[in-house]
């Protein structure tokens, strides 16, 4: 069972007891990552290797579009450092690395993890993945409906981004094997 920590002074604390030196944060779009690995960086003197850095722009997918190279080259370069970015186990795979400590964050609001439809997929993630194309399809017809670009970015990078991010989660599991859970507060105000 992983830990648990509500506020980045207890993760903070935490990595520091456990004296992690090689840290990985994992988590999907938007869950604060990269916030998370500025904010430890900044405490714990140690540089952010953000994963979309080395990730080849505009190609339809994200994993199998990552200058693996480059990103191993750097991580080999550093004795310490935090790895940031989404489909993180599987990334670290396709280049045999591991980190000695593997956080996950859950966006929290009234007590509830407000990402786990695109995460837990009770009815398959295959149901959960039709559902999202046709949510995404009544999206962008009503962004078609207005004359702006809206409505093609959405399109073109909702669906295949979180297809891939729900395949990964249905693979590793990230939320349920990483040594911490930061549930992070996305209340308004």
């Amino acid at each position: 069972m992983s830990d648990t920590c509500a506020d980045i002074g207890s993760v903070r604390r935490f990595v520091q007891q456990a004296g992690w030196r090689r840290i990985g944060i994992d988590g999907i779009d938007g869950a604060g990552k990269t916030y998370l690995a500025e904010q430890l960086a900044e405490a714990l003197g140690c540089p952010v290797l953000d994963v979309e850095d080395y990730a080849y722009k505009n190609q339809g997918g994200y994993v199998d579009f990552i200058d693996y190279p480059a990103l191993s080259g750097a991580m080999s370069s550093m004795p310490s450092f935090i790895l940031c970015g989404a489909c993180l186990l599987e990334v670290l795979a396709n280049i045999g690395a591991t980190v000695d400590g593997h956080i996950y964050i859950k966006r929290m609001r009234n007590g509830l993890w407000v990402d786990e439809d695109e995460c837990v997929f009770p009815d398959g993630v295959d149901a959960a993945i039709e559902n999202l194309a046709r949510d995404s399809a009544t999206l962008s017809d009503l962004f078609d409906e207005r004359a702006d670009q809206l409505g093609q970015v959405v399109e073109d990078s909702l669906p295949r981004l979180s297809t891939e991010i729900m395949r990964y989660h249905d693979m590793c599991a990230p939320q349920e094997v990483a040594d911490l859970i930061f549930e992070r507060s996305d209340e308004p105000g």
